[in-house]
């Protein structure tokens, strides 16, 4: 493992000149990087440098989703989307590069959205193991334990969210909807498993103690028991604003 130690201040030249530097070094053949986030300055090393590089595409592209998932200002956001956009559209077409989208629709997507050109995109459906959801017996005592822990039992219907923290995954909306639950299913619970951006776990647990919900929705943070906690639970929810091929939506199903 080469660490970059890129700080917590992002510098585009700084980085690009830092990744050159450690192709070269360690004679590096392939580069692999996903969108969005970090993955500009792979995309220019891997254009100076000639190195073939690898894009996963993992979920839609559409502007205005993303705008809608976002407490930044809007205006400023879309425009700044607009000019990514670009970016990645130039790069595209002069850089080594191939992408990997784990459906037709993200695929398409990102040729309508990114202007991607379609003949640089394959696509590697996301999968599971299937034989580790199999022995229904070791996991229906595994959920009981949880509902021991989480004070479950007699509650209908259990609602499971599993999903890291982030404003895109509409989270806050999900917890709106529990009054509105509780009118018909007093006893209903809703559980969230996931771990990510602490200021949406802050925002969640205020919105969460404000409407007077604490025994009602339970924010479980990082768990590794996700299979119990689907055999625990009645209903799946997912309320993200967009999304790919998520693996959480695959082990619910």
């Amino acid at each position: 493992f080469i660490c970059l130690n890129t700080g917590s201040k992002y510098n585009l030249l700084k980085e690009i000149w830092r990744l050159r530097k450690t192709i070269k070094k360690h004679n590096i053949q392939l580069m692999n990087t996903c969108i969005f986030g970090s993955e500009f300055s792979p995309l220019f090393a891997a254009m100076i440098t000639r190195v073939p590089i690898i894009v996963f595409l993992t979920t839609t592209y559409d502007i205005k989703d993303r705008v809608a998932a976002s407490s930044s200002r809007k205006g400023i956001l879309y425009w700044k989307s607009k000019v990514f956009y670009l970016v990645h559209a130039f790069l595209a077409r002069i850089t080594n590069v191939r992408y990997i989208a784990y459906t037709q629709v993200i695929k398409d997507s990102a040729v309508k959205n990114m202007h991607f050109p379609p003949e640089k995109i394959s696509i590697t459906p996301l999968g599971l193991d299937p034989r580790n959801f199999n022995g229904k017996l070791p996991h229906q005592n595994a959920s009981m334990k949880v509902k021991d822990e989480l004070g479950l039992h007699g509650c209908y219907p259990i609602l499971l969210n599993v999903g890291r923290l982030s404003s895109v995954k509409g989270q806050k909306d999900l917890l709106k909807t529990m009054p509105l639950i509780l009118e018909r299913f007093p006893d209903a619970r809703l559980l969230i498993a996931g771990d990510g951006d602490m200021q949406v776990l802050h925002e969640l647990s205020q919105l969460r103690d404000s409407m007077g919900l604490k025994e009602h929705i339970h924010l479980l943070g990082r768990r590794d028991d996700i299979i119990s906690l689907l055999h625990a639970s009645h209903i799946f929810v997912f309320s993200s604003y967009y999304e790919g091929l998520p693996g959480a939506v695959i082990e619910a199903m």
